[in-house]
C-alpha cells in the first residue's frame, strides 16, 4: 500500500517550498528503527525537479525527530524522464544515485552513454587506444553497438581467458597515470624498442581474443561431434558433462552461447564438482523460450540457478540429469523448430530504401535494455553472382551489393553459402533475408549496409538458353 508522504512527515519539514513540491509524492517499504534511531522509506517521486530537495527534506525531518539518520530513496515514472532533465541529472548522477534502485532506467542511461562516447569525452586510454586502432571500422564517433561489437570482447576476453599478467597490463591501461608509460616493446620485429603501455596493452587484448577464439573453435569442434555420435539432437536441450580439459571453463558461457545459436536449442556446460554437475547453461530466445531458468527450477531436479532468465549457473545431481533431460522435454514440446524473427519493416525485393537504412543506423544509440536493435526483411530479393563479393581473409565474409547501393553483409558465412553464390549456374537466386541496419562510412564517403542475420532461398532464375 502507498501512503502519501506529507500526509506523514508533513509537520516535520519546516521549509515551505519542500512541502509544495512533495505535495503529491507517495511512499511505500517504510522502516522505522527505534533503537537505533533511522528512518527509511521509498519514495514515488512523480516530478524530476523533486528528488533535488530530498536530502534537505531528510535533514530537516531527522532534526525535528532528533533520529540519528532518515534516508529516502526514490523511483520515477518514465514520463517525468524527459531530455530537459538530462543537465540536472548529471549532477545528480555525480552527487548521489541510488543505482540499486534501478533509477538509471534505459531513456536517461543511453543518453549518457552517447555523451561519453563523444570524441572529447572518452577519457579512458584504453577505449580510446581502441578507437583509433580501429577507426576504420568505428568511424568518427563510437556507439554503444560499436563497443558492444569491437572493444568489450576484448576486454571479457583478457577477464576470462588471459593470465594474470595480461590482465594486470589491461588494467594499467585504462588508468591514466599508468598507460602512457614507456615500456619495451614486445611487438613482432620491434625488440629493443619502445612503445607506450597502452599500446602493448591494445595489441595484447587483441591476441587474447584469438587465443579464445582458436580454443572456442576447438571446443566447438568436440561439442559438434559428441552431438552427432550420442544422437543428442532428440532432446529439446542439449546437455553436455564435460570431461576435464575438454572445455575450458571459463569459456564455457561463450561455448554454450554459440551451441544455442547453432542448434537452436537452449544448452548447459555442465562439470563435475565434487559430488554435483554445475557449469552454465543458455537458452535460445529465437526458439520462443524466454525464460529457460525458470523452466530449469520448476523441473524440480537443480539444485539452484543463479543468473539472467537466458544466461545462468546451474548445479544438477548427477542421478537427475535423465529425469532433468525428460521435464524439459516435456516443457519444451511446443518450442519453435526455427528460430523466429520480429522485423520492425518488411521491403519486397530490390526496393529497399538507402535513406531509410542509413536513418536507422543512426538511431544506434538507442539500442539496448528495453529496446532491441531494429531489424529489418528483405523478401524475394534476386542475386546474381555478379552482385557477389566473399573476402575469405576475414572468415569467409560476404559482400552482396544491390544496384541502389545497399550492401547486405554476411559475416562467418560457411564455404557451402560462399559456393552457393559465386559458382550459380542459373541467373539469379531469390531469397529472403532479416538483418540490422548499418553504415560504412570510410575516407569521407557513407553508404547503407544491412548486417544479415539470417537469409532462405526462395527460388531460383533459371537462364533461357
Amino acid at each position: 500500500m502507498m501512503y502519501n508522504f506529507l500526509e506523514i512527515f508533513g509537520e516535520y519539514i519546516a521549509t515551505e517550498k519542500y512541502r509544495n513540491m512533495l505535495k503529491n509524492t507517495m511512499f511505500t517499504d517504510l522502516v522505522i528503527n527505534k533503537e537505533d534511531l533511522h528512518i527509511k522509506a521509498l519514495l514515488h517521486v512523480d516530478i524530476f525537479d523533486n528528488i533535488m530537495c530530498l536530502k534537505a527534506v531528510a535533514n530537516e525531518i531527522k532534526a525535528a525527530l532528533k533520529f540519528k539518520s532518515v534516508e529516502f530513496e526514490y523511483v520515477l515514472p518514465p514520463e517525468a524522464l524527459t531530455e530537459k532533465c538530462f543537465p540536472m541529472l548529471l549532477k545528480v548522477v555525480r552527487v548521489n544515485v541510488p543505482q540499486t534502485n534501478g533509477f538509471l532506467t534505459s531513456i536517461e542511461t543511453k543518453h549518457l552513454i552517447h555523451k561519453g562516447f563523444e570524441p572529447n569525452n572518452i577519457h579512458n586510454p584504453y577505449i580510446y587506444e581502441m578507437w583509433q586502432k580501429n577507426k576504420f571500422k568505428l568511424g568518427e564517433h563510437i556507439t554503444s553497438i560499436d563497443a558492444a561489437f569491437y572493444i568489450v570482447p576484448m576486454v571479457n576476453a583478457v577477464q576470462r581467458s588471459g593470465t594474470i599478467e595480461e590482465k594486470e597490463l589491461l588494467f594499467k591501461s585504462m588508468l591514466k597515470y599508468e598507460a602512457f608509460e614507456v615500456i619495451p616493446s614486445t611487438k613482432r620485429g620491434c625488440k629493443g624498442q619502445t612503445e607506450r603501455l597502452v599500446e602493448q596493452a591494445v595489441r595484447m587484448s587483441t591476441n587474447v581474443k584469438n587465443r579464445q577464439t582458436r580454443a572456442q573453435d576447438a571446443s566447438m569442434e568436440y561439442l559438434e561431434n559428441r552431438i552427432e555420435k550420442e544422437n543428442m539432437m532428440n532432446r529439446k536441450v542439449l546437455l553436455f558433462t564435460l570431461e576435464p580439459g575438454k572445455v575450458d571453463k571459463n569459456i564455457a558461457g561463450l561455448i554454450a552461447n554459440k551451441i544455442s545459436a547453432k542448434y537452436q536449442r537452449p544448452s548447459c556446460m555442465l562439470t563435475k564438482v565434487g559430488d554435483v554437475y554445475q557449469g552454465s547453461a543458455r537458452g535460445y530466445e529465437m526458439s520462443g523460450v524466454t525464460n529457460f531458468k525458470d523452466i530449469c527450477d520448476e523441473t524440480g531436479c537443480v539444485n539452484w540457478t543463479a543468473g539472467h532468465q537466458n544466461a545462468f549457473g546451474i548445479s544438477i545431481n548427477a542421478d537427475k540429469i535423465e529425469e532433468f533431460l525428460e521435464k524439459t522435454d516435456i516443457a519444451l514440446a511446443n518450442m519453435a523448430s526455427e528460430p523466429v524473427y520480429y522485423v520492425d519493416y518488411i521491403y519486397n525485393g530490390a526496393d529497399v530504401n538507402p535513406q531509410d537504412i542509413l536513418a536507422i543506423s543512426d538511431l544506434s544509440d538507442l539500442w539496448g535494455k528495453d529496446m532491441d536493435e531494429a531489424m529489418v526483411a528483405v523478401k524475394d530479393i534476386k542475386i546474381s553472382k555478379e552482385l557477389v563479393v566473399v573476402y575469405r581473409k576475414t572468415s569467409n565474409t560476404l559482400k552482396i551489393t544491390l544496384p541502389n547501393k545497399v550492401s547486405l553483409m554476411k559475416f562467418n558465412a560457411t564455404d557451402e553459402e560462399c559456393e552457393m553464390l559465386e559458382n550459380q549456374t542459373g541467373a539469379y537466386i531469390q531469397m529472403d533475408i532479416v538483418g540490422k541496419c548499418h553504415k560504412n562510412e570510410w575516407m569521407g564517403n557513407v553508404s547503407p549496409q544491412i548486417f544479415i542475420e539470417d537469409w532462405e532461398v526462395t527460388g531460383q532464375g533459371k537462364y533461357l538458353f
